[in-house]
């Protein structure tokens, strides 16, 4: 009897090894699949983006060809029937319930992002990063015919992996895609092929010329209590800047909507940013402006009023109809507030700009630890207890604000039980 019992378990230990094993092995080779195919393709997009932007830096007459270039974006998506656009929360929703993602999405982010770095709208990348990955991969799982959930795994895998290619960070872009959909809950099991895909894709893009992002900063300080009080401070404004963002986003396309005619609402938006642009008197404010996050990290240098101006510009050009992403513009307003605000804190200005942008980025994606992990990869080891603070700080004061509408807070931050 008992012998039996003991063979019984056995038994189920031996098949529930083999299932691990054959799951472990399913996932490392999608993964493998969705890295090698999204990292080609975000290699691919990655050159196109710096050829949209070199054109732009070298012709700045290019922001009067705003409005044709919105035209063009809203005819992409018109041609392809793709209006409304159903944008970023789609993939977010697709990966939350395994709803399908048009194929179609890939091909307009693509050209539609490319269109708005060379006509320096204040747009960034990721945005077109996580469509593009979803779409890719999604169409991919279609094709194998792999079940609803599976298929929710590998839109995850595909968002990490071209987000990966383009900012060469793959452990902050596996996080960020497990961490953004539901905020308070992560889907470990698919942890494993998002890491792979994530890896992969980093060093396809790094064979196709890609650079990964990296800062440079001159003095990261020893912690001690008046450096952590700082910091702190420099957490809770984060979060509040990081509200700002999101909210004139979303007041920006409440707004825009009013104007149910799409190329008219296009070429309203493209006529206010040539206008401001005029008045600013600079192109600081057009395109992603990463140089300006390296300035500011680096040089510590920006102007006291950027950060707000960059809210501004971005949430007007994504407000009207151009296309790309919320994330870049988010290190620019973290970085030049953090640079500006550091000197009234006492602090080193680079090391305000490194850990305002990740705390304004924290409290716009509610992503803490694919926040923590970023601030590592771009900025070293050497930040790492230092920016915990107020990246949790920035986390909690952001509150329920979000830049995905589909992004769903499980539980109330101010919820100690969980």
């Amino acid at each position: 009897m008992i012998q039996e019992k003991f063979k019984g378990w056995l038994r189920k230990d031996v098949d529930l090894s083999r299932a691990y094993f054959m799951a472990t092995l399913r996932w490392c080779v999608l993964g493998l699949v969705v890295g090698i195919l999204c990292g080609a393709v975000g290699g691919v997009f990655h050159h196109g983006i710096e050829w949209g932007m070199e054109q732009f830096s070298a012709y700045p007459w290019l922001v009067y060809l705003l409005p044709v270039g919105g035209l063009a974006i809203t005819a992409i998506y018109h041609g392809l029937k793709l209006c409304p656009d159903p944008g970023t929360n789609a993939v977010l929703r697709a990966s939350a319930t395994g709803e399908p993602v048009s194929a179609r999405m890939a091909i307009a982010i693509f050209f539609s992002t490319i269109i708005t770095q060379l006509v320096g709208g204040s747009g960034g990348r990721e945005g077109a990063a996580l469509q593009l990955g979803g779409s890719v991969s999604g169409y991919l799982g279609r094709r194998l015919k792999v079940s609803r959930s599976v298929q929710r795994t590998m839109v995850l895998c595909g968002m990490a992996a071209v987000f990966s290619a383009l900012f060469g960070t793959p452990v902050t872009a596996a996080l960020f895609c497990l961490e953004v959909v539901r905020v308070g809950t992560m889907p470990y099991a698919a942890l494993v092929p998002c890491l792979i895909s994530s890896l992969v894709a980093d060093q396809v893009s790094r064979l196709m010329g890609m650079k990964p992002t990296a800062f440079l900063i001159k003095a990261i300080p020893a912690v001690s209590a008046p450096v952590l009080v700082q910091c702190a401070l420099l957490g809770v404004l984060g979060g509040l800047v990081a509200i700002l963002f999101c909210q004139a986003q979303h007041l920006s396309h409440h707004l825009f909507d009013k104007i149910s005619n799409p190329w008219i609402r296009v070429m309203a938006g493209s006529v206010l940013l040539i206008l401001l642009t005029l008045l600013v008197g600079s192109h600081r404010y057009n395109g992603a402006g990463m140089a300006y996050v390296t300035q500011a990290i680096e040089e510590g240098q920006t102007t006291h009023f950027s950060f707000l101006l960059k809210i501004l510009f971005t949430a007007i050009t994504l407000g009207c109809g151009f296309k790309g992403g919320e994330i870049v513009p988010c290190f620019f307003t973290g970085a030049t507030f953090g640079c500006a605000l550091a000197p009234l804190l006492g602090m080193d200005p680079g090391l305000g700009a490194a850990l305002g942008m990740v705390t304004v980025f924290c409290g716009a994606v509610n992503s803490p630890l694919a926040s923590l992990v970023l601030a590592v990869e771009v900025f070293g080891g050497d930040i790492l207890a230092l920016a915990a603070l107020p990246i949790a700080l920035s986390y909690l004061v952001s509150g329920g604000s979000s830049l995905y509408k589909n992004q769903v807070i499980l539980n109330s931050k101010l919820d100690l039980e969980g």
